[in-house]
């Protein structure tokens, strides 16, 4: 038997018949509608100082997920994107200047 309730600051679980209690890390909301997140929270999400986050919907709840800065998306930190972006931006610069010079 299992059986599983999430309630607030508390997870509570049976599983024959044994009680665990997990605190969950849990925040205020100020006045002017801010929280800190939680030490605990911002380590396992990767969280640095400045860093953005979203939070997106669910049925359940809400889900934050960190939003990483493109660097980080790539393992050269970005530099071969970089590259292709300015390639795609002087394309399109030569394509305009050769459309317009048929015109």
């Amino acid at each position: 038997m299992y059986f599983f309730v999430n309630h607030g600051k508390f997870k509570i679980s049976w599983k024959n018949y044994v009680v665990m209690v997990n605190k969950m890390p849990a925040a205020t909301v100020t006045s002017k509608g801010m929280i800190t997140l939680p030490k605990e929270v911002r380590e396992k999400l990767g969280l640095k100082k400045g860093m953005k986050v979203e939070f997106i919907e669910r049925e359940d709840g809400f889900l934050i997920v960190p939003i990483k800065p493109l660097e980080e998306s790539f393992g050269d930190g970005g530099k071969e994107m970089l590259e292709i972006a300015r390639e795609l931006h002087e394309e399109r610069r030569a394509e305009r200047i050769h459309d317009e010079s048929e015109i």
